[in-house]
């Protein structure tokens, strides 16, 4: 994922939050390919990218919704 190298020094939260936005930045990237693409392969591969960033995006929100869980 692109800029995960420069989470050093940033706590959990913070760094799950940037995850999200980078990976709802992602999707929306992946939706606009999708509107493109034309060949029946190049289709398919993008929408198994599709799947691939909501799985992780969701996966994402699961992790801070259990984090803010702990903390109460």
């Amino acid at each position: 994922m692109k800029g995960s190298r420069n989470m050093t020094g940033m706590g959990e939260h913070q760094r799950l939050l940037l995850e999200v936005r980078q990976t709802r930045e992602e999707l929306q990237r992946v939706y606009q390919q999708l509107s493109f693409v034309t060949e029946p392969e190049m289709i398919d591969a993008t929408i198994y990218e599709l799947n691939a960033v909501q799985k992780r995006y969701e996966y994402l929100v699961c992790m801070i919704k259990q984090k803010q869980m702990v903390k109460k």
